[in-house]
């Protein structure tokens, strides 16, 4: 689970409490709205997916949701994100609408992402993957792989760790304008 916690200023603090709750949810709302343009082009630029065979759906996916008036949702929304956010352990992978998983060689170690072409397989192409030594031209075949897992990218977390001091600065601002149209 990802989360932030911010530690308010005691000023701020204090000038929040002075304030109605209207007041106190205007200013937190209008600090969010603020902040969030922000995180959405840090969350771009830490997430992987600049390199050749990586489509940017990772770093295009990230979604800002509002709350209502004091709160946000940040998420991605393609279906590995899960998987590039945070650790994998070691897995086995096995094909599920083919005979056997086929990769290009030379693209480094075997990913799961790599190992999706469907080829229709013959008598010899099965008998050389189960016995492992299953080679076409420039892709390999395996009937199974163990891949070795992943590290986890952790983007959501780095990019609340470089942003939680400009919203505190943002809504501090936002808290000293409503509490002066306050007063007023």
């Amino acid at each position: 689970m990802i989360g932030l916690r911010l530690q308010i200023e005691p000023r701020t603090a204090e000038a929040l409490r002075r304030l109605t709750p209207e007041g106190a949810a205007v200013a937190i709302k209008a600090s969010l709205r603020e902040w969030s343009p922000g995180v959405r082009q840090v969350l771009g630029a830490l997430s992987p997916g600049s390199k050749p065979g990586n489509t940017g759906n990772f770093r295009r996916g990230w979604e800002i949701r509002s709350l209502g008036d004091n709160g946000l949702v940040i998420r991605n929304v393609v279906k590995y994100g899960l998987w590039v956010e945070e650790n994998t352990r070691k897995h086995v992978i096995m094909p599920v609408r083919a005979k056997v998983l086929a990769w290009r060689k030379g693209m480094g170690r075997v990913s799961a992402f790599r190992a999706t072409k469907v080829f229709r397989v013959t008598r010899g192409m099965r008998a050389r993957a189960q016995a492992g030594t299953a080679k076409r031209g420039d892709w390999a075949f395996a009937k199974r792989v163990n891949h070795p897992g992943t590290k986890g990218q952790h983007v959501l977390q780095r990019t609340l760790d470089l942003e939680a001091p400009r919203l505190l600065q943002i809504l501090g601002r936002r808290v000293a304008e409503a509490f002066g149209a306050a007063l007023r």
